[in-house]
C-alpha cells in the first residue's frame, strides 16, 4: 500500500501578539520570532495515515510539502522519527516542474491523504479539483479510518450524522474533524534511531540553454533528473496553483 500525504507548513498565528493582530497585515507582519507548525487538518491526515501503517506494516507513507525558504528541520525530523518512510520537500516555484513532480508522486500512490482546507485561503474545493486532475476518486470529510484484514473503510461526516464507506485504490481522502487529530510524539529511542535519516530535498531550478528552457531538479542522495519544458496539459499546470497558491 502506497500512501502520499500532502501537508503545508505555516506560521503559528497563535503566537502573534494582540498589538500585531490589531494592525494585522500579511505584507508587513513580523514572523521572525514565530515558529512554524503543520496545518492542523494536514496534521490529522498524517496521523491517520500512520494509524493505517500501525495495522498494516507494509504500508509506505510519503509526505510531501513545498517551501520557498529554509526547510523547517524540526518538523521534518519529527515526521521521520514517527515512522513516515519518506519526507519530500520541494524547494522552488517553477510551476511546470513542481506540478510534474507532484503528479509523479501521486501517480505512484494508491491513496492520497490531505486536510480538507488549504492553509493559505481556507478553500475546501482544492481536494476536489486535485482528485479530478490526477483522476482519483474523492471521499471527503473523513473522521476516522478502519483497516481490517485487507478491508479499508472510512467513517465520514454527512448531513445528519455519519456513514461508513469502503475505500478502493486510487482514492483521495480529505480529513476533517478527525477522532485522532494530533500527530503522535516520538520517543527518545525513535528520535535516536532516525537521527541519520534525511528528507529528500528537491531543488527546482530554471536554466536557459540555447534558447530552450530546461527545468531541473536534484534530489538529495539521488542523481539529478532533467525535465524539458514541454507544453504540459493545462490541468497538470493547475496542480501547482491548487496546492501552493499563486506566488
Amino acid at each position: 500500500m502506497n500512501i502520499v500525504v500532502w501537508f503545508n507548513i505555516l506560521p503559528d498565528f497563535d503566537q502573534i501578539s494582540v498589538t500585531e493582530w490589531l494592525n494585522f497585515d500579511l505584507n508587513n507582519i513580523n514572523l521572525e520570532n514565530i515558529s512554524n507548525i503543520i496545518n492542523l487538518y494536514d496534521e490529522a491526515a498524517l496521523e491517520n495515515a500512520l494509524r493505517i501503517k500501525d495495522v498494516n506494516p507494509k504500508a509506505h507513507i510519503t509526505a510531501i510539502t513545498m517551501c520557498n525558504t529554509e526547510v523547517d528541520h524540526l518538523i521534518i525530523k519529527n515526521l521521520l522519527s514517527v515512522n513516515v518512510d519518506e519526507v519530500v520537500v520541494i524547494n522552488g516555484n517553477e510551476k511546470s516542474a513542481v506540478s510534474s513532480i507532484i503528479k509523479e508522486y501521486c501517480d505512484k500512490a494508491e491513496y492520497v491523504f490531505m486536510g480538507k482546507l488549504s492553509a493559505d485561503n481556507m478553500d475546501q474545493s482544492i481536494p476536489y479539483k486535485l482528485a479530478s486532475l490526477i483522476n482519483f476518486k474523492l471521499v471527503a470529510n473523513v473522521v476516522s479510518l478502519i483497516w481490517d484484514e485487507d478491508n479499508f473503510r472510512v467513517k465520514r461526516q454527512i448531513m445528519g450524522g455519519y456513514e461508513f464507506v469502503p475505500i478502493e485504490k486510487n482514492t483521495l481522502i480529505t480529513i476533517s474533524e478527525a477522532e485522532y487529530s494530533y500527530l503522535r510524539m516520538s520517543t527518545l529511542r525513535e528520535k535516536l534511531l532516525s537521527k541519520s535519516r534525511e528528507p529528500i530535498v528537491i531543488n527546482v531550478k530554471k536554466e536557459i540553454l540555447k534558447d530552450e528552457v530546461v527545468y531541473s531538479y536534484g534530489m538529495k542522495k539521488r542523481e539529478c533528473k532533467y525535465l524539458k519544458c514541454v507544453e504540459l496539459e493545462d490541468d497538470v499546470k493547475e496542480i501547482y496553483d491548487f496546492l501552493v497558491g499563486e506566488q
